[in-house]
């Protein structure tokens, strides 16, 4: 156990303890008792023991909330790093609430009761439930790698919130999904024929690929002789503060390996894709050595990425113009869903075109579209047993299956 020894700087008494470093060598830590002093250099001793860096003691949460954005701040070689959307919110919720609250303490200071009051203090002013429930998560995935960075013990947000929560109305309606009707997307197909992104809408109707998913597809990845597209990458855009240096959009191969997948496509698709080629070669020529090659297959008129509000504006500007309802266009791909539910196809097959992790995920977001076909099942039921369903004796009588009734 560490002994404790009276010193003196020449005007103050205090008692000091040395400390065994784990790499051989000690420390010195000084207390105004001797009892403290002796308890500070035992609990060094367990923190060293345990692997906590010694150097990281004094680090406040500013310091390390910088360090841990930087470690999931996305680029290509990044293993670690999030999208640039969720980098984007997380650095928001940084900046704007984490760093201002409790930026000034050291991350082994933070207790629970910290964290409990600092997110009631942030409901108390107001904010929504999910906008405070966003920032405890941003806070203990942070603190979650000061754990595994062998900065702190234990996570003091990791604790299940104590603040009173405001129940969350649930809808006794599931979501409306906004898509266009079979007859509304024949209606759709003949009014984007030859408009500037006919092969880009085309292509997102019969496919059902996200939109980032879209904008990300180069020609490498297309093989319109098989008539098939393989995603497995999508498009983000950055959002960059005023002046910060960098791209503006990153592409990156999709985590999900459920995301990565080979399509077939229609003759209208492969059709529009073959124009689509011919248009990007007089787009080439005409631009000269402006262009900027980046194999895009939906490229802007310089090559590079296409802007998501200008497909948005003509996505919807046509919509109107044909007289159907104003949708997004991420909507496309719940339209392309709706019309192979309407089709009978099985949502297993349903949910590894669209890509999704799980059934579990298709049938969430479109179960209640499945309830027609669930009446037609029972139909079909009659169709097959109706005739065969046995007679009812005439007196009426309730006879139990196995006896006959006495005459």
């Amino acid at each position: 156990m560490p002994r404790a020894f009276k010193a003196s700087n020449g005007r103050n008494e205090y008692y000091r303890c040395a400390v065994r470093l784990t790499a051989g060598g000690r420390k010195w830590v000084w207390a105004k008792t001797k009892r403290e002093a002796e308890d500070k250099a035992i609990e060094e001793e367990r923190l060293l023991g345990i692997g906590l860096e010694a150097a990281a003691k004094t680090e406040t949460l500013t310091n390390f909330m910088k360090r841990f954005l930087e470690h999931i701040k996305p680029n290509d070689d990044n293993e670690y790093g999030v999208s640039p959307s969720v980098h984007q919110d997380y650095r928001y919720h940084t900046e704007k609430h984490i760093v201002p609250a409790l930026g000034a303490k050291r991350v082994r200071e933070i207790s629970t009761r910290d964290v409990d009051q600092f997110l009631k203090s942030k409901s108390n002013i107001g904010l929504a439930v999910a906008t405070v429930e966003y920032m405890h998560r941003v806070l203990r995935r942070a603190l979650n790698f000061a754990v595994d960075w062998n900065v702190i013990e234990r996570n003091p947000a990791s604790a299940r919130m104590r603040t009173a929560k405001r129940r969350k109305a649930v809808s006794s309606k599931p979501d409306q999904l906004k898509f266009f009707t079979p007859a509304q997307s024949d209606i759709f197909l003949a009014a984007i024929c030859g408009d500037k992104f006919e092969a880009l809408f085309t292509t997102a109707l019969t496919t059902g690929a996200r939109p980032s998913e879209l904008f990300g597809l180069k020609w490498s990845e297309v093989n319109l002789d098989a008539g098939r597209i393989t995603l497995m990458r999508a498009l983000h855009r950055t959002k960059k503060k005023k002046d910060e240096p960098g791209a503006t959009w990153l592409l990156r191969t999709t985590k999900n390996t459920g995301s990565r997948r080979t399509l077939s496509i229609p003759d209208v698709t492969v059709a529009a894709l073959h124009r689509q080629q011919d248009k990007i070669q007089e787009l080439k020529a005409f631009v000269g050595d402006d262009w900027i090659e980046g194999d895009f297959v939906f490229p802007s008129t310089k090559g590079t990425p296409l802007d998501v509000s200008n497909v948005l504006h003509r996505f919807q500007k046509l919509s109107v113009e044909a007289g159907l309802p104003k949708l997004r266009f991420y909507d496309l791909r719940h339209t392309h869903a709706s019309l192979f539910i309407a089709a009978g196809m099985h949502p297993k097959l349903i949910a590894e075109r669209l890509g999704h992790a799980s059934i579990k995920l298709t049938m969430d977001t479109y179960g209640h579209l499945f309830e027609g076909s669930d009446r037609e099942a029972a139909d079909h039921m009659d169709r097959l047993f109706g005739s065969k369903r046995p007679a009812q004796p005439d007196s009426g009588k309730v006879v139990p299956l196995g006896r006959k009734e006495k005459a």
